[in-house]
């Protein structure tokens, strides 16, 4: 069976056609082959190949003007074609778990099949030949059925317990095709989450699948079947509904908000500091329950209007009542000045201070002068 790329086609045939002069056997492999078959547009294409891989990073580096990175711990380089699209091309390897929910220990292979059998489900685990007999594709779990029948199916019984971000996987693509879980794949799944192989994840690795399911179109159904599957109730993550419709980062600061326990949840993602910073920060006011006493940034005013659609926007806003507006009243006592200050933000933050002509007008009254 042949199936012709739907992306970047004449820049495989360029490279594969190199790649046999230089005795490689490369191969399109992964995701991008199950989006062809589906007749997906692929943005992103992996390449994998036995031989000397970094001589076809180095021509797609001259012919394309990419640029490109290394990873000698995964034998591979990305090459950045420009316009946001990249090309991984990886050494075929094979690669094995050293204990449950560990990182897998990898070594170069000269075969396919044994670096299809890495793979983690059958959709996923087909290869497309570009250097020899170009559009043959390479299906040795069945993965081109498995896609007619709308049915996601792993490749051996321990594969959930080897890497349980495949369980995250699994309802992100299931979510995404409108597929089901094959039913041996939903007994295996069910067995590790009930088993506890999800709570050996750290939270980085959580963190980076949830991440990938915010950036689907319709991220609720992944969770959802997360929730149902008992993903969540396992590491004690409530699953929400109603995400905003934005950014994949503006998605996880809502979800981490709405959560009961959000800043057990920042410090077990282990967010960039920045975001961190921005959560804690609208964490915090959503505990006071008063306007901010420093400036918001524009993601967090956005977030908390997310959070808190019925709100005005002057609730997010600075203060409106400072220390040098207090001042002007003769007032200098720094606990005085300060109180005053944490009552009219609580005054704001209810929709009662509008602007700074009405927090000006309540701080007369308020003093009597």
């Amino acid at each position: 069976m042949k199936v012709f790329p739907l992306s970047k086609y004449s820049l495989l045939k360029k490279i594969g056609a190199y790649a046999a002069e230089q005795n490689v056997r490369l191969y399109a492999v992964g995701g991008c082959v199950r989006d062809w078959l589906l007749g997906i547009r692929s943005k992103d294409v992996d390449l994998a190949g036995s031989g000397d891989i970094k001589k076809i990073a180095q021509f797609i580096e001259k012919e394309y003007t990419s640029s490109v990175e290394e990873f000698p711990s995964f034998f591979t380089h990305r090459c950045f074609l420009g316009n946001g699209e990249r090309m991984d091309i990886a050494h075929l390897r094979k690669e094995a778990y050293p204990s449950a929910a560990s990182l897998p220990v990898t070594e170069k292979t000269r075969k396919i099949e044994e670096d299809l059998v890495r793979r983690d489900f059958s959709c996923n685990a087909m290869a497309v030949d570009i250097s020899g007999n170009f559009g043959e594709v390479i299906d040795i779990f069945n993965g081109v059925r498995d896609i007619k029948m709308k049915k996601l199916k792993i490749l051996h019984e321990r594969s959930f317990r080897d890497d349980p971000t495949r369980i995250f996987r699994a309802a992100r693509f299931c979510a995404r095709f409108n597929w089901r879980l094959e039913k041996k794949t939903s007994a295996l799944m069910k067995s590790a989450v009930n088993d506890g192989f999800v709570s050996l994840l750290s939270g980085e690795r959580v963190k980076n699948e949830l991440f990938v399911i915010f950036k689907e179109e319709k991220p609720e159904r992944a969770l959802n079947l997360l929730k149902k599957y008992g993903v969540a109730k396992s590491i004690g993550l409530e699953i929400l509904s109603g995400l905003p419709k934005s950014s994949p980062e503006m998605r996880f600061a809502y979800f981490i908000c709405k959560s009961r326990d959000a800043e057990k949840w920042i410090k077990f993602f282990g967010f960039k500091r920045s975001f961190a910073v921005s959560l804690k920060r609208v964490v915090n006011l959503l505990r006071l329950k008063r306007s901010p006493l420093v400036e918001l940034s524009n993601f967090e005013k956005k977030l908390l209007s997310f959070l808190l659609p019925a709100k005005k926007q002057s609730a997010f806003q600075k203060v409106f009542v400072g220390g040098t507006d207090i001042k002007e009243f003769q007032i200098n006592e720094g606990k005085k000045i300060g109180k005053i200050i944490s009552e009219a933000a609580a005054l704001q933050w209810k929709g009662h201070l509008g602007d700074k002509k009405e927090a000006k007008k309540w701080l007369k009254k308020k003093i009597g002068k």
